[in-house]
């Protein structure tokens, strides 16, 4: 009687093994579905190397934002009055289409060895427009759930967005640079486990 009461408990346990092991298998392919992205953004200037973005925001966004139309001026219709039809991914896509464009017709004339006259510089001008559009982007409520994860970077440019779901997103995040601003949308396939990117003038989407 005892050894048959041995082997009960033997058994038992083994089962309680066994089902405990089945548990965790059917928890792990869930969570192996989950990723991490980190990332490093530097500025790489001619002098003195790469500069670390340092303390500031970058957001993780499971959509395309700026993938929207800017509204063409109605005729009779000042730029105020344009600029005031504009949604706030409107607004901020004007932003970043207008330095692009200014910086071509900088290259285009210097290619005719001209020099187009610099405007009025205020320091942090141009950034605080950039992210007071981010901050409306945020509040609005076609915007505001696309915003998946904020994170701030260290004095190394490093940050890191945690747990996420495998699929496609988009950094979002702008620094002061020596001359102006960088400004990133950077599209990512985020897999399970860790990811890394580095964010520098060669994928932002303007930089000067």
């Amino acid at each position: 009687m005892k050894r048959i009461a041995y082997f009960t408990i033997i058994l038992s346990s083994l089962l309680l093994l066994v089902a405990l092991c089945s548990c965790d298998s059917k928890e792990s392919p869930a969570a192996s579905k989950k990723g991490r992205l980190s990332i490093e953004a530097q500025i790489i200037y001619n002098t003195g190397g790469p500069q670390p973005v340092a303390r500031d925001n970058f957001y993780l966004l499971d959509a395309d934002l700026l993938d929207v139309e800017v509204p063409k001026p109605v005729k009779g219709e000042t730029l105020q009055q344009t600029l005031m039809r504009q949604t706030p991914a409107q607004g901020l896509k004007f932003t970043i289409t207008m330095a692009q464009a200014m910086e071509k017709l900088r290259g285009l004339a210097r290619e005719q060895g001209r020099e187009l006259p610099e405007q009025p510089h205020i320091e942090g001008g141009n950034l605080k427009t950039i992210w007071l559009e981010i901050e409306l982007l945020k509040k609005n409520k076609e915007t505001a759930h696309h915003f998946v994860q904020v994170a701030t970077t260290d004095f190394q440019g490093r940050a890191a967005f945690e747990n996420i779901e495998a699929g496609d997103y988009w950094i979002m995040g702008a620094t002061q640079t020596r001359a102006d601003f960088a400004f990133w949308n950077y599209k990512v396939t985020v897999k399970p486990g860790e990811n890394k990117v580095l964010l520098d003038q060669s994928n932002a989407l303007y930089t000067k």
